[in-house]
């Protein structure tokens, strides 16, 4: 048998059920990342809490073309 490493839980899902401001904006997760960063680390803390040993960030659309397409450009 190999060792078998635990990731965390679905962090798109938690942040959009923790955040009033998830379903405003079309970059959601890089709005919540970036003005309520505690809801992402509240989470993260409660994956290592459940055993995760990998971390991972819902930041697929934080790309420089998407993020100045929605005026967020000057967050790189």
């Amino acid at each position: 048998m190999q060792k078998i490493t635990l990731l965390d839980g679905g962090l798109g899902q938690e942040i959009n059920k923790r955040s009033s401001q998830a379903k405003s904006h079309p970059l959601w997760s890089v709005q919540v990342m970036h003005n309520e960063p505690e809801i992402v680390v509240k989470a993260h803390e409660e994956f290592i809490s459940a055993g995760a040993k990998v971390l991972t960030l819902n930041n697929y659309t934080a790309t420089p073309t998407r993020m100045t397409r929605h005026d967020m450009g000057d967050y790189f």
